[in-house]
């Protein structure tokens, strides 16, 4: 996708050459509709931020009143903005990684730390929205003072989030169980 270094390898098993195995359409569908989800989240938050926060600069300028609700805002649309990016990093291949010990290890070796790795996120990824939901549910009852919206709305970004990167680790697991030539490329990239 970019020239920048993989150290983990991870972007080559996310956009090998196709997975293998008994459902390689499915996977494949799986993650081209959890990077356009993260991507249209990203744009139309940052989209509609901008805006709002422009029409209220002007008008503060033009009337020295501005909407109100603007203020409101960015607390809502940022934890969607920046958890949809951390997605679409995830399922780029870019997101932050420690490969010292990856580097160090036979090709055959990694694969399988890589596998337990995914597999490892994808569960804790669970436990995140296990433990999210009592928050969402205590701040439904908060709203924002302005806009009349629930706080929960910006935790339900952590839901989505997670969802989404727990999704993505199992179908990167999937990719290097089932794609032998991604697997082999993998232990030659780390």
């Amino acid at each position: 996708m970019t020239d920048l270094p993989d150290p983990s390898g991870s972007a080559s098993v996310r956009a090998g050459m196709g997975p293998g195995g008994p459902i390689p359409s499915i996977v494949a569908v799986v993650d081209r509709a959890i990077y356009w989800a993260s991507a249209a989240i990203v744009v139309s938050a940052l989209t509609f931020l901008f805006f709002a926060i422009f029409i209220n600069v002007l008008l503060r300028y033009l009337f020295a009143e501005g909407i109100t609700w603007a203020y409101e805002i960015p607390s809502i649309l940022f934890p969607w903005i920046v958890v949809a990016g951390a997605v679409m990093a995830a399922q780029a291949g870019r997101h932050i990684a420690v490969v010292a010990l990856l580097k160090v290890l036979p090709g055959s070796v990694q694969r399988l730390l890589l596998i337990a790795v995914n597999l490892l996120i994808a569960v804790a990824s669970v436990f995140v929205v296990e433990a999210a939901w009592p928050i969402i549910k205590a701040a439904h009852s908060s709203h924002l003072a302005e806009t009349g919206i629930a706080q929960s709305y910006g935790y339900a970004s952590l839901v989505y989030g997670f969802v989404m990167i727990g999704l993505t680790a199992l179908t990167t697991g999937y990719r290097l169980i089932f794609d032998a030539d991604t697997a082999e490329g993998q232990g030659a990239q780390a």
